[in-house]
Formats: structure tokens, sequence, C-alpha cells
């Protein structure tokens, strides 16, 4: 016997010579072990190293409410990330929650061992498990582990496949999940059930057999029953069968007794999140009432729903007053994740934070509140201030708003009131808000903490100079928004501290000091103490949000970007301090119209004169190239969506998704906030916009793509699209995700939505010709009127066009792929063609009750129309006009300001853009490299060339354009080509790897090139898609050069270029 090792957390006890001690007593071999405790059997040896995340998603095991354990199964002689899924498999095994596992290790240690267990049948079917869970290039060094003469049996085994080849040619669509695909066969046989009629049918003759397809049948997609019903059934066993299904389908197990429903955690979570307003009047509350129920009845009426009386005095809900989702559990856990989930609040701040919509936050329910480690704010090296409710003076609690209307000095548009505070409050028609008003008035006045009494003075000096003053002579110039703490002139009751007003925020900014302070430079006095080559802060000399970059070797994600920024403790920022004043516990910020205007023109003005401030040649228009209103944003945008369509070909699917606001489900926090502050809908807008931006962005990434929750998380496995290899493993698809604004000044209004100013969602998705069958239209997609009533009013309501037209042709027959053609053809009747419905997809109507538009091709038409809108409603002309570069930083913002004219959604997701960008690309790290491209004699030369030239891997192999999208701004190769490097097993060295790596979409570039008309352009063409040497290789012979026009030279170039890509790009030039 050997030494015996104590198992602490559950008190059993493992033998070190494979012998179990406990429930399997001394004596049973380890091979007759179950998979548990035969693993727990193996010894455990120093130096394991574990892998991790590059597991296979294997079907054949079931990992839904199992912890994840650390365990330790496979050891290899070189380095390889740890495997999270043999730590599921070995919970399985046990079919319970266990509190602790051994860690263990299979392919290590005695080889002896491991051949004894491969001799013994069970034992050579778990070893068999557990190499399935792995990636096809561990499953190759682990059984480089197992004695030969077992290997090739482990082979053959691995070699079967995972999921039904289908009958007869056709596509196997009987899997038994909701969302449809193929069937999960795991090895045994090549086909399932539903496609073996040899053994289906046998079944069906007996009653055990009914029962047993009658369960299949119920977990089968309503495409898939229907398609098992009329095809692969017996006849005779068919009638028996749909009066089974008649019923209602079978109800999730209810969950462990003793839990609060939702609405009751969120209730209790935001009691802390309150206004210090005077409680309504019993009018004001009526009123509020009788406009909920108006939208209410607004919402019924457009969805084709009843009208329904509600009782007088009944208290209501600021609900849709809809019916709940109820087709299919996908689309009633997406409901619970809209109105519960898809926010959290920090338990530490309060701070409301947006919660990814995943595979695991879609299956369960999520509590309220987050830990303090995973908010941004608490993370932040310098914290911005959430207010409470305790942090309101006492005198300053309770005011009306014509109270706290009548301690304003100023108007908001900024210019003096008519009258003094004085007499303001003395016309005050409530005596008892009149005395409170005036204790107010003397607690501002006598505080050294606001500025207020200084604009007061100012004030009764101004009416005293100028008596009876007109409008023009009260208007202060527009310099006066930026003075610091004007807020506590204009809003007293939210702002009593100006060290927490956004003119503060700006105005002690250290970069802003030091500039007006003329200190020696910005770097010196920053950088003093640090590191070297660490710098303070971001280059970019604007209070705008750096949108981060996704060159850096970490390749994170760019919505981390506001993370990175807030850990700068020297970074000041006015976006940050609102999103933390608008998210936080107390109420009135994010209500209030006017402050969301006056943040908006502070943070363009300051961005706009800091740029000009700079005294940079650049023109301005460049320097404001980062402003999401500039058309060369967007610009880059679109280079980068061209590089897209270079490495994966044409999109073939264009889907539109247009929020309607009655009928949009809300978050509890929305409602509790308008229910708390009396706004009906369309009267919140930073909270409506948030949400509803971070619903749409979700159920895209999400829901339809599955490419949320990162690294570490549970894969989907439910998504709507969802596409897979011969072996099972999700494929992933591209997209480009563009949020757009219906402010109506383009064209003529098509839907109801256009000219109102909400945001909606435009995507392509980029899907391989050989994929589109698996999209599985038949179950998720509909051009036709349903027969539910409920969901048939959605569509009614929302999906006609104006001017008839779908987009899709006539088909009566039901939805089918016609494999001939390549393509899926919709049912659409000649009536729906008619009446121009468009098509949508079923499960988000039936949540999101709003217009939706689906859409496919297979060539390059769709993508021609889609990216000509790419450009930003502040055309080109008005950039030329309003960004004149002789006008004075002064002159340049008041232009702005007075023309640029941004409805409410679009001011706020510029404020909140760190974390709710404008436009989304499912690159590795969600965002693009951005570079000017470069021509051959251009001097100096691009950094990026330079380091192109001195990489030997990649200089005359690769072209300029592929090295960027595999190298980082330092020139070294990204870390997410090194992990493939590893995943894929290959001899050839990382640099051979990464040359002949052909790329996928991982990272595009955008490469901002001259008009095709300029010369430049070609030899721009030149350096991005040919390899070279040196830039020198392009350069023409001298007695060539002589006889060429300089206007012509680089075109010239392109044509003489021997390269066999210049030949192929400029063939008929050269004949």
């Amino acid at each position: 016997m050997g030494k015996w090792v104590p198992r602490k957390s559950t008190g059993k006890h493992i033998a070190k010579d494979g012998k179990a001690k406990g429930k399997y007593p001394p004596g049973v071999p380890f091979y007759k072990l179950p998979l548990k405790a035969f693993l727990r059997s193996w010894p455990d040896e120093d130096g394991c190293v574990l892998a991790q995340d590059q597991h296979r998603r294997s079907p054949l095991y079931s990992t839904t409410h199992l912890n994840v354990l650390p365990i330790r199964v496979f050891h290899f002689s070189e380095p390889c990330p740890p495997c999270v899924l043999a730590q599921r498999l070995l919970l399985v095994a046990s079919r319970r929650k266990a509190q602790a596992v051994q860690r263990s290790e299979v392919f290590c240690g005695n080889p002896d061992r491991l051949a004894a267990a491969c001799a013994q049948p069970r034992s050579r079917g778990h070893i068999k498990r557990l190499l399935l869970a792995l990636t096809p290039e561990y499953q190759r060094l682990a059984l480089e582990r197992v004695p030969e003469d077992f290997r090739g049996y482990f082979e053959a085994e691995l070699a079967k496949p995972w999921v039904c080849v289908g009958m007869n040619g056709e596509r196997c669509t009987f899997a038994l999940a909701a969302r449809g695909g193929p069937a999960q066969v795991m090895g045994r046989s090549a086909r399932c059930l539903f496609c073996r009629p040899e053994d289906l049918w046998p079944l069906c003759a007996e009653e055990a057999g009914k029962r047993e397809v009658l369960g299949k049948l119920r977990r089968l997609s309503v495409a898939a029953r229907a398609r098992a019903l009329e095809e692969r059934l017996p006849p005779d066993a068919v009638e028996y069968f749909q009066a089974q299904l008649q019923g209602p389908a079978p109800k999730r197990a209810a969950g462990r007794g003793g839990r609060r429903p939702l609405p009751v955690l969120w209730r209790g979570a935001l009691a802390s999140r309150q206004t210090a307003a005077a409680p309504a009047s019993a009018a004001t509350k009526k009123k509020y009432r009788e406009q909920v129920l108006a939208d209410r009845a607004r919402a019924r009426r457009r969805m084709g729903q009843p009208s329904k009386r509600t009782p007088a005095g009944e208290a209501v809900e600021n609900t849709t007053g809809l019916p709940p989702a109820k087709r299919r559990r996908l689309a009633e856990d997406f409901e619970r994740w809209c109105l519960f989930d898809s926010w959290s609040m920090c338990e530490n701040c309060g701070l409301l934070a947006p919660r990814d919509l995943t595979e695991s936050t879609l299956n369960k329910p999520q509590p309220p509140t987050n830990p303090s480690g995973k908010c941004s704010r608490c993370k932040a090296a310098r914290v911005q201030p959430v207010v409470t409710l305790a942090d309101v003076p006492e005198v300053l609690r309770e005011l009306s708003a014509e109270a706290a209307q009548a301690l304003s000095p100023l108007e908001i548009d900024v210019r003096w009131q008519t009258t003094t505070v004085k007499k303001r409050i003395k016309h005050l028609q409530d005596v008892n808000m009149r005395t409170k008003a005036r204790a107010a008035y003397d607690f501002l006045m006598a505080s050294d903490d606001t500025p207020y009494a200084t604009f007061v003075a100012e004030h009764a000096e101004f009416l005293e100079e100028h008596p009876g003053a007109d409008e023009l002579t009260r208007r202060r110039r527009l310099q006066f928004i930026e003075r610091v703490g004007v807020e506590c002139a204009l809003w007293p009751g939210l702002f009593w501290d100006v060290k927490r007003t956004f003119t503060h925020e700006r105005a002690t900014d250290p970069r802003r000091v030091i500039r007006q302070e003329r200190a020696a430079t910005l770097e010196d006095v920053l950088n003093a103490g640090r590191p070297a080559g660490r710098a303070a802060f971001p280059a970019a000399d604007s209070d705008e949000e750096v949108e981060g970059n996704d060159d850096s070797e970490e390749e994170s994600q760019v919505a981390d970007a506001e993370d990175a920024e807030a850990n700068d403790a020297t970074r000041h920022s006015m976006k940050r301090l609102f999103a933390a004043l608008a998210l936080g516990r107390l109420l009135g910020y994010a209500a209030n119209f006017e402050l969301l205007q006056f943040v908006y023109d502070l943070n363009l003005w300051s961005s706009i004169g800091s740029k000009k401030n700079l005294q940079l040649p650049t023109p301005m228009r460049l320097m404001l190239k980062g402003e999401a209103f500039s058309p060369h944003y967007w610009r880059g945008v679109h280079y980068a969506l061209l590089d897209m369509v270079r490495q994966v070909g044409y999109p073939r699917v264009f889907f539109t998704i247009a929020p309607y606001e009655w009928s949009f489900p809300y978050h509890e926090w929305v409602r509790d906030e308008m229910q708390k502050m009396l706004k009906e809908r369309l009267f919140l807008p930073a909270a409506e916009t948030l949400h509803m931006v971070h619903v749409m962005v979700q159920a895209v990434k999400g829901l339809l793509l599955g490419q949320t929750g990162g690294h570490g998380r549970k894969a989907w496995k439910s998504n709507i699209f969802r596409v897979v290899d011969g072996q099972g493993q999700a494929r992933r698809l591209h997209f480009f995700m563009r949020l757009e604004y219906q402010d109506g000044t383009r064209k003529a209004a098509t839907q109801d939505y256009h000219g109102s100013g909400r945001v909606h969602v435009h995507v392509v998705i980029f899907v391989k010709p050989e994929d589109v069958e698996q999209l599985d239209l038949a179950e998720t997609v509909s051009a036709t009127l349903p027969e539910d009533a409920d969901l048939r009013g959605y569509v009614e309501g929302s999906q006609y066009d104006r001017d008839k037209k779908s987009g899709w042709p006539v088909h009566e027959e039901p939805t089918c792929f016609d494999r001939d053609a390549g393509t899926w053809l919709l049912q659409h009747t000649e009536d729906d063609h008619a009446e121009g419905l468009r098509p949508y997809l079923v499960d988000l109507m039936e949540v999101l009750r709003c217009h939706q538009d689906f859409q496919m091709c297979d060539d390059d038409g769709l993508l021609r129309a889609y990216v000509t809108k790419y450009v930003s409603k502040f055309s080109d002309a008005a950039s030329e006009e309003w960004l004149n570069d002789d006008a004075d930083a002064m002159s340049i913002a008041a232009t702005v300001l007075m023309r640029y004219r941004p409805l409410e959604p679009e001011m706020v997701l510029q404020l909140f853009g760190a974390k709710f960008r404008q436009w989304h690309l499912s690159t590795q790290s969600g965002g693009k490299r951005d570079v000017v491209a470069p021509y051959p004699d251009q001097e100096p030369k691009l950094r990026e060339v330079e380091l192109y030239e001195q990489a030997e891997w990649a200089r005359g192999r690769i072209s300029l354009l592929d090295y960027l999208r595999k190298t980082t701004d330092e020139g070294k190769i990204c870390h997410w080509l090194r992990k493939k490097h590893v995943q894929s097993g290959s001899g050839a060295t990382l640099e051979d790897f990464a040359a002949n790596y052909v790329m996928q979409g991982e990272k595009v570039v955008a490469a901002e090139t001259v008009s095709k008309f300029n010369d430049r352009y070609f030899g721009q063409w030149l350096m991005l898609h040919v390899p070279f040497e040196t830039a020198t290789d392009f350069y023409v012979p001298d007695h060539v050069a002589q006889r060429l026009p300089e206007a012509h030279k680089y075109f010239a170039m392109a044509i003489l270029c021997e390269h066999p890509v210049a030949q192929a790009m400029w063939p008929a030039a050269r004949s």
C-alpha cells in the first residue's frame, strides 16, 4: 500500500498506488472505477501543465449547474494552456456537485499504468471521452503518449462522426434542441434516429417506443418537428403523435425554493437610488399616471392588441402592457435578460453598468449587484464621485422645480435673469416652498464650497448697471460656459460643491494647468520619477475620450479603453464624470435635458478649441478625425470594412433593428427612474438610449452570432445563427455593425421611425457559401404573417413598408433552402409581397416588438448600397465651411455649436462613447488599425514602412498590408497569432507560420488612400499590396523616368512593376 493522501474538503482518501478508499474499497483496480474515481486515482506529480481554453466544446457532456473545479488531467512535456473541459468531464461523471477534486494526471507518469488502463474496456472508454474533449492539436499530443498497440483504436474512435450525416443526401435538422441543426450522434452511429427509418418505424409500433419517439419530438425545433411528422414517421402513427403534441410544451424544472423573484431583488437594490427633489403633488402624480396609461394604450393599438381598461385608482407600472414572450424558451430567456439581467449595480458605489448577454446570463438569472472588483469606477486610480441623497445638504432637499429655478441667477442659454434671486424667491406661490428656498439661498451664499455667491453678486451688479435690459444685453459670451462653477449657478440644487462640476473637472486637468502655467514641458512634469518608456497619459490633447487601439500586444477589447483611461490618475474627463453622476445613486442628473445639452456643448467646445490651439499645420478637418460627427471618422470605418471584405469576401446577410420606445422592454432600473422622476417614455433620454443601444448590440453580437462573453466564459450553443464544421465545432461568423440616427434629413421616410432621432442598428454578416444552409432560416426568420395572434399584431404594427417593397420574391411554399441556387427561399405570399412585408427574426420580434429588416444576397450589390450610408450627417461641405483653418479656435467652436444640431440619442452616445461605441467589428480586438497609405518616394518614411523593411520574415514575402494585419505598433507579431501558432502544433517557426498564415478577419487595417483619379493612388496601391524589400524596388529606370511626366510617375511604376501581384492587377494597361 502506498501513502494515503487525505482529501480535506471531502473526507475521502486516494491511494498513491491507484486504489481508492471510502466509497470504492481498497483492492478495486483503477481501471474498474467510474470516470471520477478513475481520474482521482492517478498519481499527482509536480510541474504538471494544464490545457485551458483550448478545449473542444464537446456536445457529449452537459455541464449545466456543475461547478468548474481546478484539476489536472493532461501533462505534456511542452508548455500548453490548461483545459477547463476536462474539469467538467470529471464533474459530469459524478452527476452531482462536487466540493473539491484532487488534482490528477492521466497521460503522464508511468507509461505502464497507461498501457494497463488502455487494455481494459471500461477505462479505455474513459480515456476516449477525455480525448474527445480536446481540440485536434491537443488530441495529437495526447495520442503520442498512448501505446502504439491502442493508438489505432483511439484514432478510429476519434474519426467517427459527431453529427448526423443525414439521409439520402439531405441534411439532418433533428438536433434535440430548440435552435435546430444536425443531431449529435456521439460516434455511435453515422445517423440519428430520425434519419434511420429502419430503426424508427419499428419503435413507432410499440407503446414504449412511441413514448421514446414522443420525448424526442418534443425536444425538436418547430420546423424539425413538422418535418419529422411529414417525412420521417410512419403514416399510420402521425395522427397519434400530432394529438400528443397538441398539449402545452413541457415546462422547465422549477428552481430551488426560497429564491426571491428578480423584481423584488431589483426593488431592494434600487431603493438607494433616490431624488432630492420635493415629493410630487397629487395632481402631478395623476398626470403621470395618465401619461403611463396613454403610453400603454398606444403600444397596444400599434401592436394589434385589444384595448384594456384600467380601473380608477389601480396602481399602474410603466411597462408596455403587452403579453410576455411564450413561443420558445430562447425568447423567454432573452426577455428576462432585457428586463432584469442586462444591467448590474456595484455593491460598493451603486454605479449602474451594462452586463453582456452571454450563454450564462441568458440561461440563468443574475443577481442585481456585482462585486466592486468588476466596477470600472471602483478599480480606477482616480475615482469619480458618486453622489447619494445623504450627501445633499439638508436645506437643499425637497425643493420644487420652481424653487430650484428661482435660486438660479442665470438662464440656461447663458444670460442673466431679469430679476434678482431674492425677488424670484419672494414671488413663489407656495409659502412653505418660499421658506425652504430662502434657507437654501442663505446656505449657498455662506458656503465656501461653491462660487454661487460670486455669480449672485455679479448678477446684482449687472442689473444695477443695466435696468430693464433686453435679451441681447443680458446674454453672455459663449466663453461663459467654461467658467469654473457655472453649474453651481445654473443648477444649485444639483451642484453645491464646485469640485463636482464639469467646468472644474476641465479646468483642473493637469495638461491644461501645465499649458496655462507654461511649464518646461508636459512630459518633464508628469513623467518625473516614472520608469523610462511609460507615459503619464495619451498624447491626445483633448478632453475627448480615446477609443482604444487594437494594435497592442494584448489585443484587448476596444470597449475596455475606458477602464485603461480610468487607471490614469493624471487624466480628467468630463465624460466619465457625467457617466458617474447620470448612473449613480442620486437621481436628477440624467433626467435634466438642459444639463445634457450643457455637458455636450462644453465637451465639444473644449475638444475643438484644444485641437485648434495646438497651432499645428494639420487642417482642422483632420484634427477632428477622432470625433464621431466628422466625415473622416466614418471614412476610416469604411476603409476597415473594405479590408474585412478583402479577407472574408462579400457579406450575405443585411439586418436592421429600429426600436419603438412604447413597446421596447425597458430594464427595471429605467422604469424605476421613470417612476421616481415621474417621466414618461421619451422623456428620459440618457437611460432610454443607453438601454436600447445595449440591448440591440448585445442581441446582434450574442443572441444572433454568439460572440460575447470573452475568454474563460461558457461558449454559446443557443445563438440563432450557429454554424458548425464537420467536427461539430462552432465556426465564427464575421460581422460589421453600425449605430445610426434617424434625423429625417437625408431621404423621404419609408418607416414611421424615420425622422424621429431614434438610434437604430445596421448589421452586415459574412457567411461562407457552404455555410448558408446551416443558418436554418426556416426556424428563425419569417417573411409572412404568423398564425399566433399576438405575434401577428407585432408584425402588422411594425413590418409594412410605406413604399410596398419587401425585398423578397414571392414564394408560396414553406421556407426551404434551394441547393441548386445556394439560397434560402422564405415563405412570402402574394399578399405579403403586395403589402411590402419586411422579413424579421421571430424571436427578436416577440421580445423587442419593433421594426426589423432581413435581407440576403450573393454578390456585392447590397454592399454597395449599404456602404453609401456610412457618411456622417456632418457632410464634407459642412466640414470645409465650418472648420475654417483661418478662423481662431473660439470662432470654429462657436460655429459648430450653433450649426451642428444632433438629437438627444446622438448626444448621449457621444458622451458615453467609451462604453457604447457607434460601430463594432468582429476582429480579435473589436477594433481596427488606422494608417495613411505610404507611397514609394515618401520622405520621411512612415514608421510602419521602416519596421516592415527591418522584418526579415516579412519583407519581400508578404505585402505591407498583410504585415500590418499581423503585427502590433511595435512591429511584434500579434498575440492572437502567437496563440494560433501554439495551437497548430506546427513545426515551423513563429515567423514562418505568421508569414504563411491566411488572414480570416482577425484584424483589419483601415488604410486611407487618395482618390483613384490621383496619380499617387497607384503608388499607395503598390506599397500596400505588392511585397518589396525596400521602397526603391518600385522606382522605374532613370532613362524611363526622364521621359515620364511628373503627373504620371506612380502610374508608370504600377504598370512597369514585374511582380505577379501587380501584373495580375493591371493586365489591360500593360497590353
